[in-house]
């Protein structure tokens, strides 16, 4: 389950509420990162026990949740919207929306206007931010049509017909030529000082290499009396947030409205409302074993402690990090997951030795790591990048093998890497199997754009000299292979594999590390939709 956003009541403070689901990162892209939503959650014992609002089971997204204490009720706002789950669009019912409840979410209003020239469609919400006077203001982001991003809306009212919007970067960002897609909008308003509010918005472009839509951070405002008129500031550099769908946060000093924190791939700060800012971490360090500026990759939040305006910690990529002297120039940090899991598993192998407890995992942004004792670190990082498949050799234990987007393989023998292949093909982390009695890897070769139609990457020679070639297993299917599985039951010297794809269909290939031959085994029956495991029983004639 996709935790989005937390909250608490703040004239009840023991009952909390969760929204679940990512919308930011529900689309077509290079790699499925989203998790679909399931509702809201509310807690009326300080988090001991959850349950899930009836009321909210048709929310798809819930990108955040916020309670303001209006005349001593704790008022429930929530930011729904809809998004794409494994190739399927799920659009929240009754609509998007910034959704409003007096009763604890029993009840729910929609308060939002609709989108200009787009009837019947309401803004879907990113964010929710209210500020220290009360007033409430909302961040659009893209519905599933491309309309409605780069929107500033407030209210001090929070109800139907009270809204005031912010429209011009919606309206020059879709009249450019390339970045022309306005998107994700964040807003943080000082603490101390309600009249100031800051702003950044995304923008995205149809990239027709590939088909998907790419986005970044493109402008940054401030406003000085409340959001009522804005001002553009200078942006952080043309590539502090290349990955906003993804990545995209601001912050604002609790003491100080002129400190300004905005985060994409790294944190940078501004002392001085934007004018000028500085890069205050640096992810790169991660290959040299940290430092004081190390803050892993892709910034997703900030929150400062309360009563203590110098401590901060930062959500990342790479989990919880610690800043308690951030009223530095160039603040230091450390991190500080402390055994919070806050890691996200690609694909894992254990050592075959019985009773060994080493094994690797192959993580999102965290690169693979081989776990050999003790608690895991950056140290034990064996490869980089996002670490994709990844196999320990079933019967030559000494030799393992990681990989990075796109067919890059590694191999490890006598835990030293002794090898290298870069397959360029398939797709952002292709799925694979290894064949440890013939010492071969095959993996999806196909790219959401067709190329490499039917065909697999093989890999031979693990474990002595690599090399790489694309079989073809005439099924022409366009649609990458989402699953490729080696049967343990294959002849001797020879390798059988089950291979399904993106859109439902199922195939046996046989002499897979020759000539391959292929059926088709699946069935009319199948939906059309991603095979995503295939295991094989007792016999080839025995499959899940």
């Amino acid at each position: 389950m996709a935790i989005s956003s937390l909250t608490f009541d703040p004239t009840d403070p023991i009952t909390m509420y969760a929204g679940t689901g990512e919308s930011q990162t529900a689309r077509m892209i290079y790699r499925e990162s989203t998790g679909l939503g399931m509702g809201i959650f509310k807690s009326d014992d300080g988090g001991d026990n959850w349950e899930l609002l009836p009321s909210t089971a048709d929310f798809a997204y819930v990108n955040d949740v916020a309670v303001r204490d209006e005349n001593g009720t704790g008022v429930l706002y929530a930011a729904v919207a809809s998004g794409n789950y494994q190739g399927e669009d799920h659009q929240s019912l009754p609509s998007d929306g910034l959704y409003r409840s007096a009763d604890g979410g029993i009840s729910w209003e929609q308060v939002l206007p609709e989108i200009p020239d787009s009837p019947g469609d309401f803004y879907a919400p990113a964010m929710i931010e209210i500020a220290a006077n009360g007033r409430i203001f909302v961040g659009t982001s893209e519905n599933l049509q491309k309309k409605g991003g780069a929107t500033v809306l407030w209210s001090d009212e929070g109800t139907v017909g009270s809204w005031s919007a912010f429209t011009d970067y919606n309206s020059s960002i879709a009249a450019e030529n390339y970045y022309n897609v306005p998107a994700r909008t964040i807003v943080a308003s000082a603490p101390s000082d309600p009249n100031m509010v800051y702003a950044q918005f995304a923008a995205g472009y149809l990239n027709d290499e590939n088909g998907f839509y790419h986005y970044r951070g493109r402008y940054m405002v401030k406003s000085t009396d409340g959001g009522e008129s804005w001002t553009s500031i200078n942006r952080p550099s043309n590539d502090w947030s290349t990955l906003a769908w993804h990545a995209f946060i601001l912050k604002v000093d609790p003491e100080n409205a002129n400190h300004v924190y905005t985060g994409g791939l790294d944190l940078w700060k501004s002392t001085n409302s934007g004018q000028n800012w500085s890069r205050i971490s640096d992810w790169v360090l991660m290959y040299y074993g940290g430092g004081d500026d190390y803050v892993h990759a892709d910034q997703h939040a900030i929150e400062f402690r309360p009563g203590d305006p110098t401590t901060a910690i930062f959500g990342s990529d790479g989990g919880i990090f610690l800043s308690e002297n951030t009223h530095l120039s160039i603040p230091t940090f450390v991190e500080r997951n402390q055994n919070f899991n806050t890691l996200q598993f690609y694909s894992g192998d254990i050592n075959p030795i019985a009773g060994s407890e080493q094994y690797i995992g192959g993580l999102q942004d965290n690169g693979t790591l081989k776990y050999t004792g003790g608690t895991l670190d950056i140290n034990d990082m064996v490869s980089g990048g996002d670490g994709a498949a990844c196999f320990w050799d079933q019967d030559e234990s000494n030799i393992f093998i990681t990989s990075v987007y796109y067919n890059r393989y590694y191999t490890f023998k006598n835990n030293f890497n002794n090898d290298y292949i870069d397959g360029q093909s398939g797709t952002f982390v292709s799925p694979a199997d290894y064949d440890y009695r013939n010492n071969i890897i095959y993996a999806n070769a196909v790219d959401f754009l067709g190329n490499h139609a039917g065909k697999l990457y093989r890999v031979s020679g693990v474990g002595s000299s690599l090399s790489g070639s694309f079989i073809d297993l005439f099924t022409f299917n366009t649609v990458p292979f989402s699953h490729i599985a080696w049967s343990k039951h294959s002849p001797p010297l020879s390798s059988t594999l089950f291979a399904g794809t993106g859109a439902g269909r199922l195939y046996k290939v046989e002499n897979a590390q020759a000539f391959p031959e292929t059926t088709e085994i699946g069935s009319p029956d199948f939906p059309l939709a991603s095979i995503s495991a295939v295991s094989v029983g007792g016999s080839e004639d025995t499959l899940l």
